[in-house]
């Protein structure tokens, strides 16, 4: 329980800061189109002050420089936002990868404790039958040996034990026989 909320905690931070990078890239791109807005009324402004094309060419020129700076600087931004939400997608299908192999374990574990509880119960009743005979009414032998068949018993047709239970307690019965 406490391992799957730590999960989720951090599967949500990640969520959060991918939020916040989308968000500081959408205020740089808002940014850098009214620098460009800015720098297009500059040169709209310049043009119709400048009688001289030279000056024209110069000023357009740098603007078009400091354009070029802008759009190389927000580049370099949305590549290192797209390289951290790869790292930040990565580190999700690890997190996820445990989960599943936390829930793996805790399954396996969960069926392993209930076969021994079941094959312990059965040893148990099989021990008492062996050798106190007099203690039940129950016939000593199943219909296959020692143990009682699963059919013979009340856990029949209970979804939650599984075939390799039945094969286990059959083994058991045979070795028992011997």
């Amino acid at each position: 329980g406490r391992g799957f909320a730590v999960v989720a905690e951090e599967i949500r931070k990640l969520a959060l800061e991918s939020a916040n990078s989308v968000e500081r890239v959408s205020q740089l791109i808002n940014s850098t189109r009214d620098g460009i807005k800015e720098v297009a009324k500059m040169i709209d402004e310049d043009a119709k002050k400048a009688g001289d094309g030279k000056t024209l060419v110069d000023k357009s020129e740098k603007d078009f420089e400091q354009i070029s700076k802008t759009v190389t600087l927000v580049t370099t931004l949305i590549n290192q936002v797209n390289e951290s939400t790869g790292e930040q997608n990565e580190g999700t299908k690890k997190l996820v990868s445990v989960v599943e192999k936390i829930a793996s374990i805790a399954s396996d574990t969960t069926a392993t404790g209930n076969s021994l509880n079941i094959m312990n119960l059965f040893a148990q009743s099989s021990m008492t039958k062996l050798f106190n005979p007099l203690a039940t009414s129950e016939p000593i032998w199943g219909s296959t040996g020692i143990i009682p068949t699963i059919s013979e018993t009340k856990v029949a047709n209970n979804p939650f034990f599984e075939s390799r239970i039945i094969i286990n307690f059959r083994l058991l019965s045979l070795q028992l026989k011997l």
